[in-house]
Parts: C-alpha cells; sequence; structure tokens
C-alpha cells in the first residue's frame, strides 16, 4: 500500500494504483490525462461500481463538495496552527518585522507575507485574527 493509502499491484510488469487497474479489467484503458476517481471515498477500493473518470479539477472539485479538503493544521505539511496564523497577522499589523516573526515561528519571510496578505489560510477570516 502506498503512504497514500491507496492500494497497488504490479500489473504487466508495472507498479501501478489498484483502482485504475480495476478500471483497466473491467471498462478498458483509462485515457490520457484522465483520474480514476472513487465515490465512495475509500482509497483502498477496486469495485468498478465505486469508481468513475474524471478530470483533476473534477476529483479536487468532489473532494471539496464532500467535505473533505484538508485546511489548516490537517494539512499535513502545515507548519503553523489557527492560533498562530491569528498571532502572526496580529504581531505584523502591530508593526513587528516579517523577519522576525518568521524567525519566531520558524518559517519563511515569503510564507508570513503570503499568511498576512491572505493568500495562505484565506479561508481564515482575517477580521477575526
Amino acid at each position: 500500500m502506498w503512504r497514500t493509502g491507496y492500494g497497488n499491484v504490479y500489473w504487466q510488469g508495472e507498479r501501478l494504483l489498484a483502482h485504475r487497474v480495476a478500471w483497466m479489467v473491467s471498462r478498458g484503458a483509462v485515457p490520457e490525462g484522465k483520474n480514476v476517481c472513487h465515490r465512495c471515498d475509500e482509497p483502498r477500493c477496486c469495485r468498478p461500481g465505486h469508481l468513475f473518470l474524471g478530470e483533476h479539477r473534477d476529483n479536487v472539485a468532489d473532494r471539496h463538495g464532500k467535505g473533505r479538503t484538508a485546511r489548516g493544521e490537517a494539512v499535513g505539511t502545515a507548519k503553523l496552527t489557527v492560533e498562530a496564523v491569528r498571532a502572526v497577522r496580529q504581531r505584523v499589523a502591530a508593526g513587528e518585522a516579517v523577519s522576525a516573526v518568521a524567525r519566531a515561528y520558524g518559517v519563511d519571510r515569503k510564507s508570513i507575507r503570503r499568511v498576512v496578505q491572505g493568500v495562505y489560510w484565506q479561508w481564515l477570516d482575517r477580521r477575526e485574527s
């Protein structure tokens, strides 16, 4: 199993995602640029009836529509918490240097600027900060 939770198999000499192989065996080739998506939202599932083809944006829209989009601290690479983002915004708004705030939180200046501008963590209402 891959770290993402998706099953994998060796098929025709290649290591492939199991649900893609299930699609190919049951329905034929996966068209170029298409994803094999899960209606059931279970990465290990290989039931053909649970699978559908879509573009990357379709898969993202499906994930978002079902409320499964990770954001904030739920993102595996996040270095800041909701409380830290609020504090960062307050400190910079109060005049503290972006470089000092970046050092305090162990992130780079560019990230702090993007947090303050609302590019990162835009879903967190800056008026609450």
